[in-house]
């Protein structure tokens, strides 16, 4: 039998999993994933979504600190100070669980929209997941906190160093002015 999962959501990974088997969904890519299981058995599937990946590493610091010429350069030509930073955050990692006794080929389809920033109200409007299993949908909401102090660091680097740019290229001009 087959246990078809279809989603209807932007910008995120989301993994499928079912019997210890996990298979990976992409917004742009495959939006539906499949599993061939034995008919009559209980199965639980598990919808969720991954943390961020820290970027504030050792690695990650030393590439920026060797590539500050070339990103000045650049800098300069191409400002690029975005004030809006908080607007690319996941803030919540989606966790749905629930049990599928699979008689038949099965198909589940399920709606997930991240939490999104309201700028009028300051506030954030909660994420949503809908789910064609009725109401034994088990979901949960964990804080994704990598992605706020992600976003956070990529906005420091860039006005900083933009600001960076801006004083040598005033300390240039008075150089060569004198």
């Amino acid at each position: 039998m087959n246990l078809i999962v279809k989603g209807n959501f932007s910008g995120e990974l989301i993994n499928v999993t079912v019997n210890g088997a996990t298979k990976s969904m992409d917004a742009d890519l495959e939006k539906s994933v499949s599993f061939d299981l034995p008919e009559g058995n209980t199965y639980k599937v598990v919808i969720s979504t991954q943390p961020d990946k820290n970027n504030r590493t050792l690695l990650n610091i030393l590439l920026f600190v060797v590539t500050m010429v070339i990103r000045g350069i650049f800098c300069i030509f191409l400002p690029d100070t975005d004030s809006k930073w908080y607007k690319n955050i996941s803030p919540y990692c989606l966790r749905a669980e629930f049990t599928v006794n699979l008689k038949q080929d099965t198909e589940i389809a399920f709606k997930y929209k991240n939490a999104e920033y309201n700028e009028i109200s300051n506030t954030w409007f909660p994420a949503v997941f809908e789910c064609n299993m009725d109401d034994s949908v088990k979901v949960s909401y964990t804080k994704n906190t990598s992605a706020f102090k992600n976003q956070w660091f990529n906005y420091v680097k860039k006005a900083v160093f933009g600001k960076l740019c801006f004083v040598g290229i005033v300390w240039s001009r008075r150089l060569f002015c004198i």
